[in-house]
C-alpha cells in the first residue's frame, strides 16, 4: 500500500476552546466536516457508491472502500474505522455488531431514521448527518415557485 497517509476522527471542533486552539489544530491535520482528522496508519473507511467525491476526498488521508449501500454486510463492515452512507444503509447492530474498528459514521443526507444512534452511542461510535445540506436548493425551489406565481398571477 506504500506511503498512503490514513486518518482518524479525533475531536470535534467544539473541544477547540480559543481560537489559538483551533489553529494549532489544524496545523496538525486536515479538516472535514465537522471533525478534526490527523494522520494514523491503517485507516479504513467504506463509503457508499452514490456519495460523490467522497472517496476522493479521503484517499490520500485512508483506505478507501466504495461498495453499493444497499448490499453491505457484517463481513463488509468488519475491519472498517468509519462508514459513509446514506439512506438506503440501515447502521444497527445486525450490520455493525462485528466492526469491531468502528469509530465514526456518517450519513450524507439530512435523515437518519436509518441510523440507529443509540445502539452507536453506546458502542463510542460518532455519528453525524448532512443536516443542511440541500438548503440552497430548498431556497431556489421556492424562489423558483414564487417568481412562478408571480408571474402567472401579475
Amino acid at each position: 500500500m506504500g506511503q498512503n497517509r490514513h486518518t482518524k476522527v479525533v475531536k470535534h471542533f467544539d473541544s477547540c476552546s480559543t481560537l489559538q486552539d483551533f489553529r494549532r489544530k489544524r496545523e496538525l491535520g486536515v479538516l472535514f466536516s465537522r471533525y478534526y482528522f490527523v494522520s494514523l496508519p491503517d485507516m479504513k473507511v467504506l463509503v457508499d457508491s452514490f456519495v460523490p467525491y467522497v472517496a476522493e476526498v479521503l484517499a490520500p488521508y485512508a483506505e478507501v472502500v466504495v461498495a453499493d449501500g444497499r448490499w453491505l454486510t457484517p463481513s463488509d463492515v468488519a475491519d472498517i474505522h468509519a462508514l459513509v452512507v446514506r439512506t438506503r444503509t440501515r447502521c444497527d447492530e445486525k450490520l455493525l455488531g462485528g466492526a469491531e474498528k468502528l469509530k465514526f459514521v456518517g450519513t450524507a443526507t439530512i435523515g437518519y431514521d436509518h441510523i440507529d444512534q443509540p445502539y452507536l452511542a453506546s458502542r463510542g461510535v460518532s455519528f453525524t448527518s448532512a443536516a443542511g445540506c440541500n438548503s440552497r436548493a430548498v431556497l431556489q425551489w421556492v424562489a423558483a415557485v414564487l417568481a412562478h406565481l408571480s408571474a402567472k398571477q401579475g
